[in-house]
């Protein structure tokens, strides 16, 4: 799962996510994660980098998230949150 975080807070969880990079033909192409400047999510293009390519995109980073670790961080602050008291 991959959590894209822009400005503003989270801007969206998602399931899977394309990384893309704009081709010689100024085309969408897909890439490695280490080449890209955009990503592609929930049917909208988010730029990762300063590319001219992707400057009218919202600019987000992207946090690959593991939910039984995120689901766990969750319990322990309910957790602790409950023992306040």
């Amino acid at each position: 799962m991959y959590k894209l975080i822009g400005a503003n807070g989270i801007v969206g969880e998602f399931e899977t996510v394309q990384f893309i990079k704009k081709s010689a033909a100024k085309c969408n192409i897909l890439c490695s994660r280490e080449e890209a400047d955009a990503v592609f999510a929930g049917e909208k293009v988010y730029a990762m980098t300063n590319s001219e390519d992707y400057a009218d995109c919202e600019r987000v980073a992207v946090c690959e998230v593991d939910g039984a670790v995120e689901n766990a961080g969750r319990l322990a602050f309910i957790e602790a949150m409950a023992n306040i008291g």
